[in-house]
């Protein structure tokens, strides 16, 4: 194994050589244009398309994308007269002449300004509006801004409606049927459980949202975590000078009702600009769950049906806060903040019946619980940028600290009652306090080389999480500590990584992204009975490349592969048993190896606007949850494993279409094909299954200030590591209408119309056939009143970044 020491020092040493090359003036080309695009009050516009055309017969010549600071240059140009033509979603086209005559290798066009374009549509007002889906190089845009669904909708609901994203009722979510996702949030990731994401995206206002990014095979530049991909949920940006903001409230009634308020603002004065953003969600729910269970021999069969009720209550403030300070036109510092608490509140009851193998009764067990639970989570953020010239050369630098912090309460009974008399009420108490702390630093450095790009990096991690279990029961009227179930666990991981990135054109139709990305990974996880449970070293390599083809102006092509890797969350390590009812535990292993994949991906985009692609995943020591039956005890434990194989195959068509002037469709359908094998000491299986996803999303401009929106979508079977999940869909549908030039604004929507979106499932693993069925509050109307506010002129804000946006996610 290589020292961590050595490794980061190697690392940094490699970076530092990378970057006095990238001064040496190597690769320069004889002559090229450079400059930024601007709109009319000097807002840099971001990925705008760049084209160079021959003055003499209008030629296409060259073309490029303006950089997130509207920064751009070309470069293999020869003398002559050219004109240069910049063209962007919402803003008229503007073109500039420009002469290389020989005097200049680089020619400076300085800044081009573009304004903004405003069209009428049947007395509709429409500026400049971006379709829903878009298709870039390497990743799926949805802009949540422009569906009206969003009205009083959280940041899991507007996930669940993205184009191959898929949602279940505990939060897990997958892209294109696969597992292993990471979720980020201004490219910062949050390392929580599924159930903790999915209670903290639930306090984010989707009306913050500008737009997600379904990223299948991100570059070295990313972190080499989630072996199928990474969500990234862009919040929107301040763009106005002085201060804007809005204020909403809500509320929702499904079988329990729900309600959320918040507000934001932005704003800038003189070199100090930042925004502050406060939310409070009350949710009420339930959940219920129907679980049979058939196990033993043939000739001792038994048959355990389980119901169980969860009733919950929680509220969840949160508050997000970021300042700014430009020292300078290249230097800027700048902190961030990110707070949310959830007090829960639930209750749970539950019944089990067991019968024979002629399904005559044996006995009944009655079990309930009560508890709370409260979760804090805290971030901060400083960060520094330095931009050396104006053509895009800057470096970035973040240090991030998060710290979580859970305890959770919980009183369990539990009583016996047999065909002839009752048993005693058995009571226990459990209290498990977890904390995980989470440090990182990072550097990143980019430089344009000609008509290339160099980027490279380094990065730092350390994580610590400590875990303290504590069970008592009551015997005899008096609270006795329970010594087999009460432990605490310690786990320390220590990630020092760096990578680069290069990318250019390879001709007038061909450009591509090469990078390599290293991480070196220690880990030691040791509990009050075993000193070094699990100690670990290995260092691990991440290629990437991508080629993309513009066969012709219609039709373009691109070939993408990269190497992941999914480690076990925090808590899948943890071997402590958590008891749910009294025949069905929760433990995790300490003794689970990352799971690495390949990833290849052919996408293809016809006039920009209709998109196929095509996708395969191999993974090994797949991260897979199994079920162990003790037939003796009746005790199911539910527990994680390294499964040999997953192979996951999908072709996945995005097709928007205008049916109308009023009327704008957008249809996703995914075929996927799923396959997990497996042989070890529990289970061997090897199962494959075909499954379709579809998507349809409606927009009605029904007036200038009335829109309607629908949506439905579709799952077939599918199966996830040895488990069988039956189909499932849903519709939604909504109203808004705005009042006083679109600063009110009303929407009513009504979620899962048919209350169709309920979970059923079932497996069988060796003796075991279990299936199951679970509800929950899914149908639900809402109605949100939001008012918009603002004073000053448009300026840019920047957008931030956090250093640890991969680790928080893997929080358990």
């Amino acid at each position: 194994m290589i020292d961590s020491t050595k490794l980061f020092f190697r690392l940094s040493l490699f970076f530092f050589v990378v970057f006095f090359l990238s001064h040496t003036g190597y690769g320069q080309i004889n002559y090229s244009v450079f400059g930024q695009v601007i709109d009319e009050n000097k807002v840099p516009v971001s990925f705008a398309n760049i084209a160079i055309y021959n003055t003499a017969d209008s030629t296409f010549f060259s073309g490029v994308a303006s950089d997130s600071e509207g920064v751009f240059e070309l470069g293999n140009l020869k003398k002559g007269d050219f004109n240069l033509c910049v063209t962007a979603v919402g803003y008229e086209q503007v073109c500039k002449p420009f002469i290389i005559n020989g005097d200049v290798k680089r020619l400076d066009l300085s800044q081009i300004v573009v304004l903004e374009s405003v069209k009428e549509l049947e007395s509709i007002e429409v500026v400049g509006q971006r379709q829903a889906i878009e298709r870039k190089i390497d990743r799926l845009v949805f802009n949540v801004d422009n569906t009206i669904l969003t009205s009083g909708e959280d940041g899991l609901e507007i996930l669940s409606k993205t184009p191959g994203v898929m949602v279940d009722s505990e939060g897990n979510i997958k892209i294109n049927g696969k597992g292993g996702v990471v979720v980020m949030i201004n490219d910062k990731r949050s390392y929580l459980t599924d159930k903790e994401l999915s209670d903290m995206l639930r306090t984010i206002n989707a009306e913050n949202i500008s737009s997600i990014e379904v990223i299948t095979n991100p570059s070295a530049k990313f972190d080499a975590e989630g072996s199928s991909g990474i969500l990234n949920i862009v919040l929107k940006e301040m763009k106005e000078k002085g201060y804007n903001g809005s204020v909403y409230a809500g509320m929702n009634q499904g079988r329990y009702p729900g309600a959320n308020a918040g507000a934001n603002i932005n704003f800038m004065s003189g070199k100090f600009s930042g925004f502050v953003q406060a939310d409070f969600n009350f949710n009420e729910g339930y959940s219920s769950l129907k679980l049979d269970r058939e196990f033993g021999s043939d000739e001792n069969r038994e048959l355990l049906s389980q119901d169980t009720y969860m009733h919950y209550r929680s509220n969840s403030p949160s508050l997000r806060a970021s300042l700014d300070y430009s020292l300078d036109e290249k230097n800027t510092f700048g902190i961030m903040f990110n707070g949310y608490t959830r007090n829960n509140r639930l209750s749970i009851e539950n019944e089990t019946n067991i019968a024979d193998h002629n399904q005559e009764p044996v006995s009944r067990i009655w079990s309930d619980a009560y508890g709370k639970d409260r979760f804090d989570m805290y971030s901060f953020n400083l960060n520094y940028i330095h931009r050396f010239d104006t053509l895009g050369q800057k470096i970035t630098s973040d240090i991030d600290y998060s710290k979580f912090d859970n305890v959770e309460d919980i009183l369990n009974r539990s009583q016996v009652l047999d065909l002839e008399n009752d048993n005693e009420i058995e009571q226990s108490i459990s209290s498990q306090p977890y904390i995980v702390d989470i440090f990182t630093a990072k550097v990143d450095y980019e430089k344009p080389i000609g008509n290339f790009k160099l980027e490279t990096g380094l990065k730092f991690s350390h994580s610590l999480v400590k875990n303290d279990a504590r069970f008592d029961s009551l015997k005899n009227g008096e609270w006795v500590l329970d010594k087999y179930r009460t432990n605490d666990f310690t786990y320390e991981e220590t990630i020092p990584a760096g990578y680069a990135n290069f990318s250019g054109p390879i001709s007038d139709k061909l450009s591509f992204q090469a990078g390599l990305r290293v991480e070196h990974t220690i880990t030691n996880g040791r509990s009050r009975q075993e000193s070094d449970l699990v100690d670990r070293k290995y260092t691990s390599f991440f290629p990437s490349a991508f080629i993309k083809h513009d066969v012709h102006e219609d039709h373009s092509l691109s070939y993408s592969y990269s190497r992941r890797v999914r480690r076990p969350t925090f808590g899948q390590l943890n071997p402590f048993f958590f008891y749910v009812d009294p025949f069905l535990a929760i433990q995790g292993n300490p003794y689970l190896l990352p799971e690495f994949s390949n990833n290849v991906q052919v996408d293809y985009i016809f006039k920009q606007k209709y998109a196929l692609s095509l996708s395969y995943h191999h993974a090994t020591d797949v991260l897979g949850q199994l079920m162990i039956q003790d037939d003796e005890s009746r005790m199911m434990i539910q527990t994680n494993d390294n499964l040999d194989l997953k192979q996951n195959f999908s072709i996945n068509l995005n097709v928007p279409v205008t049916v109308a002037k009023w009327w704008e469709m957008n249809n996703t359908v995914s075929m996927f094909g799923n396959r997990f094998k497996t042989d070890n000491e529990y289970t061997s299986f090897d199962e494959m299954q075909v499954s379709v996803y579809v998507q349809n999303m409606n927009t009605f401009l029904i007036s200038k200030t009335l829109k309607g929106e629908f949506t439905g979508w579709y799952v077939s079977p599918s199966i996830d590591a040895g488990m069988r999940i039956e189909h499932i869909y849903a519709f939604s549908v909504g109203l808004e209408k705005s009042f006083f030039k679109e600063q009110l604004s009303l929407n009513v929507k009504a979620r899962d119309v048919f209350r169709t979106q309920q979970f059923e499932f079932s497996s069988i693993q060796d003796n075991v056939v279990t299936t199951g069925r679970q509800t929950y509050d899914s149908n639900r109307y809402q109605i949100t009143l939001r008012y918009k506010f603002k004073k000053g002129s448009n300026v840019n804000t920047r957008s931030r970044s956090e250093g640890n946006k991969e680790e928080r996610n893997r929080v358990e």
